[in-house]
């Protein structure tokens, strides 16, 4: 229930803990079979409109990256990235965000929506995805153009309150 093969490594790690601590084998798979993830983190969820992967709770670039690559394998033909800002880049932002959105226009993604002031510098460097200058505004506008029949893609940093958005989706 774990979503994205970048996530295999922490399972091993998780593995290897219970290995060490001589828990039995079939507790340990069982416990990673039930485990469902929450707060935002490598969620799936399934609304009456669309199929949601969330992992809003940090972003930075290598994690944006992973994210990006392993949502360009998941099945559906209408996808819809929502991505929020990197935080805390520093001198980098600009070249971070700007790598962000050469891997969207590369993977030919068509539906995107990009939120903060990060994305906000770069704004004519990316005429066929929308940009909303801060959730609230992103929410308004899922508020009256609710969209449905998508697999959604939910990534940003954590100070993006992201999650804000889930009731429109």
């Amino acid at each position: 229930q774990l979503l994205g093969a970048y996530n295999l490594e922490n399972v091993l790690a998780a593995i290897a803990v219970g290995l060490y601590f001589n828990v039995p084998v079939d507790k340990i798979n069982a416990a990673i079979a039930n485990y469902v993830p929450s707060n935002n983190r490598s969620q799936k969820m399934v609304t009456t409109h669309n199929t949601i992967f969330m992992d809003a709770y940090n972003a930075n670039p290598s994690s944006l990256a992973l994210a990006i690559d392993n949502f360009k394998n998941v099945a559906g033909d209408a996808k819809l990235l929502i991505l929020g800002g990197m935080k805390e880049l520093g001198a980098e932002s600009e070249i971070e965000h700007r790598i962000v959105l050469q891997s969207l226009v590369d993977a030919a993604f068509r539906n995107v929506m990009l939120v903060g002031d990060e994305f906000g510098v770069l704004k004519s460097s990316f005429q066929p995805f929308q940009y909303f200058a801060s959730t609230d505004d992103l929410c308004q506008c899922l508020q009256n153009d609710r969209p449905a029949g998508y697999t959604v893609l939910v990534k940003g940093s954590r100070s993006n309150q992201l999650e804000k958005i889930l009731p429109y989706l």
